[in-house]
């Protein structure tokens, strides 16, 4: 019985051909025999799904036997044209080209991987000469309107997302000639990988390559398919060897491998992740075949190789009865079975079933496949057979991971594909269900391991009012090169910076004042959450951020930040609570109740007459401690404090002396 021994290619081409139906098509990777289609480019490769942002289509031609090419467009069949009009750069030379090709998706089209990015293809129909037609569906990125990705540059062709890194590669130092090269499984990229080091420290167990659109063989127009290559390893009796070559990537001990995957949306990247261990284990046995699970094992894995039958493409499943059934893949989600999270170090041998080997396989019934012998694999023969135990061994492994996507394009990125690849970064290391041959790493698991793929970490929270209502358009501005941010409709932010990145978030919006009045950040590395601003409004349409700001019951109380006694609140509270870790709790509790008092004190004049008295102690209080000290401040207040209990006391000593001696007299004074 047949079987595809190139199983990423096999992968990549189910991923590719969706039906049309679906509104996601792209042709194969292979030119077909005979075919007067060579390749196509779009520029940009990712438009927006709004109808307006477009893109340029050049369809290469043999050019000889092609009487004209065509575009579908609004059910139409639309000119392409070789005569140096309408974008095109040489006429006469074979490539067809449409300019300004746009497409619209209405707000509640269902896209795919989170509803945000897809693949779609537009119909071209090649006329040859004598009348014979052909069809291709060349791959376009399409984007919801709402996803704009800020990026942090960084100078040189490179920038980067929170989830994704860009190099801008017009001296063609990674991919020379785009979009042809000579690619190969097994090829490394230095130059990539030199670039990415160069900004961001060795904490990436993943690196994953793509280009900014397809890359075909200059000698056949074929596309290369996604491969994995080992940087290192140090899990021992999986059947890979130890070793550590993680400094020929510019890794300083920490990456486990490196992915090329073709342009696309990141189909069979948990196929590729797999390959970091290997899959070897079982190799004396018969269980292996070129890094990969034999297509007549039962193991239904991310690894395995598949089998073909009449009109069937997919993998052994037991049935438990004695026979076997083919079973098509799902192409949604599908997670690693338990052999494959054994070798991960998810799950204890103990988990594993047996395996099973179909000799000579009987597949004229694909639903109740026999075998001339059945060769049975256990857990315990195959870890004898790879000298023990997977070490280190569950629960002791690794399960939190951490990639790096990297994308790389001859000519400067649009928003559009920027938003795209970050999307596509984001989809592969969340939670999500699978789809279209592609499963998140976590789901993939079944949530036993984790994979993150932020690059850049992330500051976010809120800005509210006491009542808790969002404030939209608050302008945070991030210091040193940290950018700007500004609250959505609900008062929410997230701004990503730079590894590393220290200053100050300055929240600011006419009219408004902000508690705090910013913040600090040293050295960040890891995402800040609940970073939040309280705020209520001056009514004076001016900005009152500027001053250090935040006393809001002084303020509603005085009516202004001006006033002096606000002034002396303010300087005790940076001098004095700021400074130390119980203070700045005090002040975040503070921050948290006191806006709600505040606009209740600021709507009537006789709370504000209550809060200036019960607020003088406090205002004497700081300005002796801002101006005398504390320890002096301390001594004083002790004396007032002290000096009204003291005669207190010494006042009842005295009249239970004269209760003693004249009872008569004070009885008469009841």
């Amino acid at each position: 019985m047949p079987k595809f021994k190139a199983i990423i290619y096999s992968l990549a081409v189910l991923a590719m051909l969706w039906d049309a139906s679906d509104a996601g098509i792209q042709g194969s990777s292979v030119r077909a025999l005979g075919s007067s289609y060579l390749y196509h480019k779009f520029r940009p490769s990712v438009i927006y799904a709004d109808g307006e942002d477009s893109t340029t289509l050049e369809v290469a031609t043999t050019g000889f036997d092609v009487a004209g090419v065509y575009i579908e467009k609004a059910s139409n069949w639309v000119q392409m044209y070789d005569d140096g009009s309408h974008g095109d750069n040489v006429a006469g030379d074979g490539i067809y080209t449409f300019d300004n090709f746009t497409k619209y998706l209405p707000s509640d089209f269902d896209m795919r991987f989170g509803g945000d990015h897809m693949i779609w293809g537009p119909q071209v129909k090649i006329v040859k000469v004598g009348g014979a037609e052909e069809t291709h569906w060349p791959s376009l990125g399409l984007v919801s309107p709402d996803q704009r990705i800020p990026s942090i540059e960084y100078g040189n062709g490179l920038f980067a997302t929170e989830y994704a890194f860009f190099i801008v590669d017009s001296t063609g130092e990674i991919f020379p000639n785009m979009p042809f090269a000579t690619i190969y499984c097994g090829q490394t990229f230095p130059v990539a990988y030199q670039k990415f080091y160069s900004i961001f420290p060795d904490i990436f167990d993943f690196i994953i390559l793509m280009p900014n659109g397809p890359i075909f063989n200059p000698d056949n127009y074929s596309e290369n398919v996604p491969y994995f290559v080992i940087a290192k390893n140090e899990v021992q009796n999986i059947g890979v060897p130890i070793f550590d070559d993680t400094s020929s990537f510019y890794s300083a001990g920490r990456l486990r491998g490196f992915i090329y995957h073709s342009w696309g949306y990141g189909a069979i990247l948990d196929h590729e992740i797999g390959h970091a261990w290997g899959v070897r284990l079982g190799y004396s046995l018969g269980l292996v075949e070129g890094g990969h699970w034999v297509a007549e094992a039962d193991v239904n894995g991310q690894m395995s190789l598949f089998v073909s039958t009449d009109g069937t493409v997919g993998h052994l499943v037991d049935n438990g009865d004695g026979t076997w059934r083919v079973e098509p893949e799902n192409a949604d989600t599908f997670p690693y079975p338990p052999l494959e999270l054994y070798v991960m170090g998810l799950i204890p041998p103990e988990d594993v079933p047996p395996v099973h080997i179909l000799v000579n396989p009987d597949y004229s019934d694909p639903q109740r496949v026999t075998a001339e012998e059945v060769i049975t694999i256990t857990i315990d023969q195959l870890m004898a057979a790879e000298g023990g135990e997977r070490t280190p061994l569950y629960p002791n492994a690794q399960t939190s991971f951490n990639a790096a996507f990297i994308v790389v394009s001859d000519e400067p990125f649009s928003n559009a594909e920027i938003a795209y690849y970050s999307l596509v970064s984001m989809y592969f290391s969340s939670q999500m269900e699978g789809e279209s041959y592609l499963t998140p790493f976590y789901t993939a698991t079944g949530g036993l391991a984790s994979l993150t793929a932020k690059i850049l970490p992330a500051i976010s929270g809120a800005v509210k009012t006491a009542g808790g209502e969002g404030i939209e358009e608050v302008t945070i501005t991030f210091s040193n090169g940290g950018g700007v941010v500004m609250t959505d409709s609900s008062g929410n932010y997230s701004h990503s910076v730079s590894y590393g990145w220290a200053g100050t978030a300055t929240p600011s919006k006419a009219g408004y004042t902000f508690s705090p009045s910013s913040r600090n950040y040293t050295y960040v590395t890891s995402d800040y959450q609940n970073q939040d601003y309280a705020s209520i409004s001056t009514g004076d349409g001016g900005d009152d951020t500027e001053g250090g700001g935040g006393c809001f019951i002084a303020t509603a109380a005085y009516a202004s930040q001006l006033h002096p006694h606000v002034d002396i609140l303010r300087n005790f509270r940076d001098k004095y609570l700021m400074s130390n870790k119980l203070g700045r709790k005090l002040v975040d509790l503070y921050y948290k109740y006191s806006p709600f008092v505040a606009n209740l004190i600021a709507k009537h004049k006789a709370l504000k007459f209550v809060a200036r008295l019960s607020l003088l102690p406090l205002v004497v209080f700081s300005y002796s401690t801002f101006h005398f000290g504390s320890i002096i401040t301390a001594v004083v207040g002790g004396f007032i404090f002290v000096i009204p209990i003291f005669f207190v006391l010494f006042y009842r000593k005295k009249m239970r002396q004269v209760e003693a001696k004249h009872p008569k007299v004070l009885a008469s004074l009841d």
